[in-house]
């Protein structure tokens, strides 16, 4: 499910009115009014930064006040999405504003392409728990992709937090995968 059509089309503050639904749901709307003002707007840099510490706080909060208080089967969806869509978000981003080489949205397509491949080898991905790599592949990976937008950042470290932050997924999304094929064989 896209966070696109989780955010349009299920109404999360209605479905589940939880608060860490509802900053979930704001990291979203964070991540559509950063694409906005960077594919239609002439944005600064500072600003992008900020925008990015908002999505990256709401992030931090949404996992403390879901195991504070009861989480929906919603929020265990929408979280990961938001997530997926903020770092799709962050790598559109640094490649419209500073470093224009495709590569760059290979973080943010990885999730998708995971999704797809599992959907194409019909893979059992709810077989998959989460593990404490994954946990923290993915909370390194969006604060390295916002510290590559801060304007003090040379070119070259930003290509260096991108390229990190790439190697971190494709190596926890390959780990995954083999776990995940290996079950299809055993069956």
């Amino acid at each position: 499910m896209s966070s696109i059509s989780m955010l349009l089309f299920l109404n999360p503050l209605v479905k589940s009115p939880t608060v860490a639904n509802f900053l979930s749901t704001s990291r979203v709307l964070i991540s559509f009014a950063l694409l906005f003002l960077v594919i239609f707007g002439d944005i600064s840099k500072i600003l992008i930064f900020y925008l990015c510490s908002i999505a990256l706080v709401t992030d931090f909060l949404d996992g403390k006040v879901a195991r504070m208080r009861k989480t929906t089967n919603y929020g265990s969806i929408l979280d990961p999405e938001a997530d997926s869509f903020f770092t799709l978000t962050l790598c559109i981003v640094i490649y419209k504003t500073q470093i224009p080489w495709l590569w760059v949205l290979i973080p943010g397509v990885l999730r998708y392409s995971f999704v797809i491949i599992v959907k194409i080898f019909n893979l059992k991905i709810e077989k998959l728990k989460p593990t404490f790599r994954a946990k923290c592949v993915c909370g390194i990976s969006a604060p390295l992709l916002t510290l590559a937008l801060l304007p003090f950042i040379p070119a070259h470290i930003a290509i260096v937090l991108c390229l990190a932050t790439a190697v971190l997924l494709v190596y926890s999304f390959s780990i995954d995968l083999n776990i995940l094929s290996k079950r299809l064989y055993e069956q």
